[in-house]
């Protein structure tokens, strides 16, 4: 179906704002709830030392004040009516491999991406340091742990391949898939995480229109998951964190092979079959809202290579 350039406008325009508002959300209620916090355990003496105690529910507070915009805009356009949806059975073998594949390409995307970063160190002199430390860190609280592995996963779910993705998802599948990846990478706004994040963002967006939400949701969960086990096995024994890393990686490159070998071409079918209409990609980015808030999050991202 072709939409006109009105429709079009009003549809990515709504996004936009509601991606904005999100932006915004989150930053007022994290600068709000940081002033009453450090005031509270700045009076109450015994805390004053305990901020890391409080810091997860500040990230957890905002993020699902900042998840209000988009969640109005997929209750006005009716994207949150099939969410749960299951649209093709996933089986346990299968969750295993997806899983396995997601871990590795991170490891592979990590090894590919370290000769560029050295690259752009030597030349342009930017530091890339503190955001590695802040892409590899694992939660330093109870709360950290708890918004990492459980609220995280599920907000930005429902929130990317959810509203996002199935707003999108008229003007084409992978139309949606991309620009709901992107958008993904780009909320992370850390340098280091956008690569790993954009490509994870896209295997999830094909993964929600082919399976569910629900899959992507357990998937994300034990990615994070992951995460949180080997940076605190790294901090314990650097050689064993190497040897897992080896492991995930060399376990991910088998995995992408034979899924490719099975995959390959029904996916490649797939995109053919599924081009986005000309003029779409042109229409989303020349949308003031959504050229404001992806301008915002770039910045931001670049701000994170330069402190």
């Amino acid at each position: 179906m072709i939409y006109d350039s009105q429709t079009k406008k009003s549809d990515f325009g709504m996004i936009g704002w509601a991606l904005i508002s999100s932006q915004l959300t989150m930053l007022f209620i994290s600068l709000l709830i940081s002033l009453v916090a450090a005031k509270l355990l700045h009076i109450i003496n015994p805390l004053e030392k305990t901020w890391d105690l409080v810091e997860g529910y500040i990230v957890m507070f905002s993020a699902i004040g900042g998840a209000i915009p988009i969640l109005v805009v997929g209750v006005k356009n009716n994207s949150l009516v099939n969410i749960t949806e299951k649209r093709e059975k996933a089986w346990p073998v299968q969750i295993a491999l997806i899983f396995i594949m997601i871990m590795g390409l991170q490891m592979l995307t990590s090894v590919v991406t370290t000769p560029i970063i050295h690259f752009l160190e030597s030349v342009f002199g930017v530091s890339f340091s503190q955001a590695n430390e802040v892409a590899t860190s694992y939660g330093s609280s109870i709360s950290m742990v708890l918004y990492s592995v459980i609220i995280a996963p599920i907000c930005e779910e429902v929130l990317y391949r959810g509203v996002l993705l199935r707003s999108l998802e008229k003007y084409g599948k992978w139309f949606a898939i991309i620009i709901s990846a992107l958008v993904f990478g780009l909320m992370h706004v850390n340098a280091v995480q956008l690569p790993v994040a954009f490509i994870i963002g896209l295997i999830f967006g094909y993964l929600s229109l082919k399976y569910s939400i629900g899959l992507t949701i357990i998937l994300h969960i034990l990615n994070n998951l992951s995460v949180e086990v080997i940076g605190r096995i790294s901090a314990i024994s650097q050689n064993a964190s190497s040897l897992i890393s080896l492991s995930v990686l060399i376990g991910g490159i088998v995995t992408i092979f034979l899924m490719i070998m099975s995959a390959g071409k029904p996916l490649l079918k797939d995109i053919r079959q599924n081009r986005t209409a000309k003029g779409v990609y042109s229409s989303f980015f020349t949308c003031k809202p959504v050229l404001a808030v992806f301008v915002y999050m770039i910045a931001l991202t670049i701000s994170s290579v330069l402190g």
